[in-house]
């Protein structure tokens, strides 16, 4: 929560909503060794001030907010980029070879050895998403090379959610979702 918290304060400072504001002063004021004469339009830039670099030390780049640990998270990340790529080329051939309709008809099994199997294996739950596929494993290989293999997603399909998992029905009280959908479901039904 705490990344999603200091993530908006940072996307609002970055690029504030409200960039002018004006006032009109209802009695003569100094700002800043002038005089701002009784009503004189006085124009704001709120924006300007969220660039100041006495305040942020790069007020140009998205980074107010975000600890050691999260920019070393996201540069982990970045080097999914590149997989998720050749996923989608993956993806689009098995389209193209009526394996799925859909992405989220796919299951994706990724083989790779040494550092890559160990960096997907440490995001294998965030990999679904990334893909924007249901399911998605990781195995270990024998060489750097990373293999790509595409499949139909095992299970059937959530109403709720479109992903394809073996927990659909699960709860009797949300026969036609997964789990995950069915637990959230509990709290508004």
């Amino acid at each position: 929560m705490a990344l999603i918290t200091s993530a908006v304060e940072e996307c609002l400072r970055f690029d504030s909503p409200v960039q002018w504001n004006s006032r009109i002063a209802i009695e003569d004021v100094e700002l800043s060794g002038v005089t701002v004469p009784r009503g004189a339009v006085v124009l704001l830039s709120l924006g300007a001030a969220n660039r100041d670099a006495d305040v942020f030390p790069d007020p140009s780049e998205l980074s107010e907010g975000i600890g050691s640990g999260q920019r070393q998270q996201a540069a982990e990340w970045e080097t999914l980029i590149p997989v998720r790529e050749q996923v989608l080329k993956a993806l689009d051939t098995a389209r193209e070879d009526k394996v799925v309709g859909s992405s989220l008809e796919a299951a994706v099994k990724l083989t790779a050895g040494g550092e890559m199997f160990v960096r997907l294996r440490k995001f294998e739950g965030d990999l679904p998403a990334l893909f924007i596929v249901s399911q998605a494993t990781v195995e270990r290989g024998s060489g750097e090379a990373l293999e790509i293999r595409i499949e139909r997603a095992r299970g059937d399909k959530c109403e709720r959610c479109w992903k394809y998992t073996t927990d659909v029905g699960s709860d009797p009280n949300f026969p036609t979702v997964c789990a995950p959908c069915a637990r959230i479901l509990r709290d508004y039904f």
